[in-house]
């Protein structure tokens, strides 16, 4: 599975969908930082650049639905 941004790739075999899509999530914030455009962002992966002032918040009035959190211990 190939996930990345126009700067960097990371290529990450795995059968975990979940740790691929933070990557995806990294690597947009990279190409944000970056200067390559707007990047729809989950909280977590902005708020510490959004506070430090370096990315920019578009749209306050859209946010993101609620998402559950499941956890399965086997």
């Amino acid at each position: 599975m190939i996930c990345g941004s126009a700067t960097e790739m990371f290529s990450y075999h795995s059968a975990k969908l979940a740790e691929c899509l933070v990557m995806v999530a990294l690597a947009l914030r990279r190409a944000a930082l970056s200067g390559l455009g707007i990047a729809k962002l989950p909280r977590v992966a902005a708020d510490q650049e959004v506070q430090a002032g370096r990315l920019a918040v578009v749209s306050a009035a859209w946010q993101p639905p609620t998402l559950g959190i499941h956890a399965l211990d086997v």
